[in-house]
């Protein structure tokens, strides 16, 4: 009987928690624009705030689930044209060259086209998961310190992994997050109490992704989240995030979200909204 005490307390002492989704990053030209275009959808959307450096700011509409949705967007007028323009050029390298790690990361981002462009998985234990990565070959730089400044002058703080840029087996891998300052100040979650969104939206249920090679991207994520997938066929890999399936299928399709609804499903245009691929279920 105590040996078996023993084992349980010592179970629960070193198993790690689990890696969880964190939030999707939606590239948008006009911060203000794109926060009035989803209020008028039925989100609820709350201030964000700058980011250390000065190169972006954001908006999030949070999700029931300890996530969100990021509202992502160039803070100087004119920075947009000119990142985009230097991409088409293939002078945006030396562009962002004095920036720091993560401007340059998310600056590519929003030189690209309005939409869903990325995501992030929350790592209560960043190092032992970036440990267990390098160990499997994959390659992430970092990790990076990351800080805004709410509205109110509060500063959030965290530590960012960044997928290395020029790695093609880091094709579609996520980055990675783990908060500094108490998770509740940088995830946002709907006021009054409310549990869902006027539109219905409540929670996170799956992304979807088209990764370059399947195979590869199913045999990374393994190796990343430490566990195999919950569905694998010849076309499609399923991995459960928590609540939130993440789903890699072979047929080329955008980053889409589906967001749970306490209510009938509303039909609303979202692919005509910053380009976002987001329906409700």
């Amino acid at each position: 009987m105590l040996l078996l005490v023993w084992v349980v307390l010592n179970q629960n002492v070193t198993t790690p928690c689990a890696i969880a989704f964190d939030h999707a990053v939606l590239a948008v030209r006009h911060l203000v624009t794109a926060k009035r275009n989803f209020q008028r959808l039925g989100f609820v959307v709350l201030a964000g705030g700058s980011h250390a450096g000065g190169l972006t700011h954001n908006a999030l509409i949070p999700l029931t689930e300890s996530s969100y949705l990021e509202l992502l967007a160039p803070a100087k007028p004119g920075l947009g044209p000119l990142l985009r323009f230097s991409r088409r050029l293939g002078l945006l390298p030396p562009l962002l060259a004095s920036k720091s790690p993560f401007a340059r990361y998310f600056a590519r981002h929003l030189a690209a086209e309005e939409g869903l462009v990325d995501f992030a998985l929350h790592c209560p234990d960043l190092q032992t998961t970036l440990h267990r990565a390098h160990r499997a070959g994959l390659h992430f730089d970092g990790p990076y310190p990351g800080a805004r400044t709410k509205p109110n002058g509060q500063k959030v703080a965290w530590q960012l992994a960044l997928p290395h840029p020029n790695m093609a087996s880091m094709a579609k891998i996520p980055f990675l997050i783990q908060d500094e300052t108490p998770r509740e100040r940088r995830i946002p979650s709907l006021p009054d109490n409310s549990n869902c969104h006027p539109n219905g939206a409540t929670s996170a249920a799956q992304l979807i992704l088209s990764p370059p090679n399947l195979a590869t991207w199913t045999q990374a994520m393994s190796a990343l989240l430490g566990h195999p997938p919950s569905h694998r066929d010849p076309i499609r890999t399923t991995f459960n995030l928590g609540p939130v399936q993440l789903t890699a299928q072979a047929t080329r399709t955008p980053l889409s979200l589906h967001l749970n609804s306490a209510a009938p499903a509303r039909q609303l245009d979202l692919r005509q909204t910053h380009k976002t691929h987001i329906q409700l279920i």
